[in-house]
């Protein structure tokens, strides 16, 4: 069993460095968000979750978790911590630039209700990227795109309401992240959690 978590283990630790690509990769597909977000184009939104690298650096936490593996831990929590606060900060540049301009009329699309059902949805995810990401042949993009679904909108729309002065709905909007954020770590978590004891089997 230590076999298949230590095959996981050296996999995530690839995942973890914040290399050229990561950093790449997070502000194009943060653009492309906010931009999707601003030509109301969900197509645009859908790329940016194509091209959205969250995953990985979420993925290099749990896995020295369960592997027990402290300084494998707090590195890629640093990975982590970096990507996201590039992503709200290319975010917030964007809308700044955007204001600063005024080449945008902001229309609200209300509050966004935060249930358990997003919360569901968002622990579903994870176990389905966690899942993908374990099966070699299918992971691709396939477990950034599961990720991506739930982190980067609400990314997009708490930057947007936050620069223009809607703070209710940038709250909204940030609460809705952190929720899916943290159903998308239990997710993984569940399905690590079973890999680790055996009782589940890597797809040939």
């Amino acid at each position: 069993m230590a076999g298949k978590l230590d095959e996981l283990k050296d996999r995530a630790l690839k995942e973890l460095r914040t290399d050229q690509d990561l950093i790449l990769l997070t502000i194009f597909s943060t653009l492309l968000a906010a931009f999707g977000v601003k030509i109301a184009n969900e197509y645009v939104i859908i790329g940016s979750m194509l091209i959205s690298p969250l995953f990985n650096p979420i993925l290099s936490i749990l896995v020295p978790i369960f592997a027990k593996e402290k300084k494998s831990f707090w590195k890629s929590l640093k990975s982590l911590t970096i990507v996201l606060f590039l992503s709200f900060s290319v975010a917030i540049l964007f809308w700044l630039i955007i204001y600063m301009i005024g080449d945008y009329e902001i229309v609200s699309t209300g509050i966004f209700k935060i249930s358990m059902d997003n919360f569901l949805v968002a622990i579903i995810l994870g176990m389905v990227g966690m899942l993908l990401w374990i099966w070699p042949k299918v992971y691709n993009t396939g477990a950034g795109v599961a990720i991506a679904i739930s982190l980067v909108p609400p990314i997009a729309y708490a930057t947007m309401y936050l620069i223009y002065g809607l703070y209710d709905l940038s709250l909204n909007y940030f609460l809705a992240f952190l929720v899916n954020l943290a159903g998308t770590l239990i997710g993984g978590s569940i399905v690590l959690f079973f890999y680790k004891r055996g009782n589940y089997k890597t797809r040939l």
